[in-house]
């Protein structure tokens, strides 16, 4: 993937290109900015799209969204500031997340696991799955994307939608409703009770008995069992 880094402070410009080569996420910087001057004359004289733009919001006397359209040059906006005040504003935009310096690398990571997430989704075309939907939750409508699901669960006539990062949204919408929004060549229905996200696996272990042991990244402490017929199809999602 491509990026490019506008930041006004060169010391944050160094350690987020420090934290991505980190990570090894394979993600090739092609700018660092100082100003939104010069990012400006950059996408000016460059056609192609970039993967991701991470950029501060305050540039002395000037705020980003009201001087530059970076919506329409940039797949994926990461928002790194100091600035709280700017965050509703920033998703307004369609921005793929909003981090506080000092950035970290976990968050960071989160954030770059969004990004190919998104990039997994977009390639579908025509086809009837979602990239979000809304849950009930009290008297609250909660908006959840697709690329921010680690795995969902059914328990006790409830689903539990589990996110990256840890956040639990419960629901009462059915797991095989859920499934069909949901893209299957990312999205795996291991049981009556699980269904779980390719990024979210963390170790796949065989069993005597031939079947598939696995465990999420999210949950090491819990293992999720295959039957030998979702054994078969699970080795086949993942030989890709």
């Amino acid at each position: 993937m491509t990026a490019i880094i506008l930041d006004n402070n060169e010391t944050d410009i160094n350690h987020l290109s420090f934290s991505l080569k980190q990570l090894r996420h394979n993600i090739k910087v092609n700018g660092r900015f100082r100003s939104i001057d010069a990012f400006t004359e950059f996408c000016a004289t460059n056609n192609s799209k970039i993967d991701i733009i991470f950029t501060d919001v305050k540039f002395g006397s000037l705020n980003l969204f009201d001087h530059l359209d970076i919506v329409n040059f940039a797949e994926n906006i990461i928002i790194t500031t100091h600035h709280k005040d700017f965050a509703v504003h920033a998703f307004r935009h369609n921005v793929t997340d909003y981090l506080l310096k000092p950035v970290q690398v976990e968050q960071l990571n989160e954030s770059i696991l969004k990004v190919k997430r998104l990039k997994n989704i977009n390639k579908i075309n025509g086809l009837p799955y979602k990239s979000q939907f809304q849950v009930t939750v009290g008297k609250q409508l909660v908006m959840v994307k697709i690329e921010e699901i680690d795995f969902i669960e059914s328990c006790n006539k409830m689903t539990y939608i589990h996110l990256i990062g840890g956040k639990r949204i419960p629901c009462v919408i059915p797991l095989l409703t859920l499934e069909n929004k949901l893209d299957p060549e990312c999205f795996f229905r291991a049981n009556r009770q699980m269904i779980f996200h390719f990024d979210a696996v963390q170790t796949i272990e065989k069993s005597k008995s031939s079947k598939y042991l696995v465990k999420l990244k999210s949950n090491e402490d819990k293992v999720i069992t295959l039957s030998e017929e979702k054994s078969k199809a699970f080795r086949a999602w993942i030989d890709r």
